[in-house]
């Protein structure tokens, strides 16, 4: 069997940093579904809705689209994120996880002003 140079240098997963990405998204996943809750004043049983559960379409969460322009508005309030393209829009606001994910990989820092 003959390896090629190549097969050496592959990268190798840093999973040290894995449980702090972890806790970073759990907590980060809380603070959303948290912001959520005030934003459109729900319910407590808000509260049990799992990360990966569909939003919008879903019979157990009756969030609707005026919902989702509130949730876009505090995502730029409180993130700086903005979404402006509605097809990226159904993709982010399809989870919870899907929100922490985007806004992870695009806050902007806020500003104290």
């Amino acid at each position: 069997m003959i390896f090629s140079p190549l097969q050496y240098n592959q990268p190798v997963a840093n999973t040290k940093n894995e449980p702090k990405k972890q806790f970073i998204m759990s907590a980060l996943t809380d603070e959303i579904k948290n912001n959520i809750i005030l934003e459109l004043k729900l319910a407590d049983e808000f509260n049990e809705v799992q990360p990966d559960t569909p939003l919008f379409n879903n019979p157990h969460v009756s969030l609707d689209s005026i919902d989702a322009l509130r949730i876009i508005v505090m995502l730029q309030k409180n993130y700086g994120i903005k979404i402006q393209d509605l097809s990226q829009g159904r993709k982010i606001l399809a989870s919870i996880n899907t929100i922490a994910t985007f806004v992870e990989e695009n806050r902007q820092p806020q500003t104290n002003s």
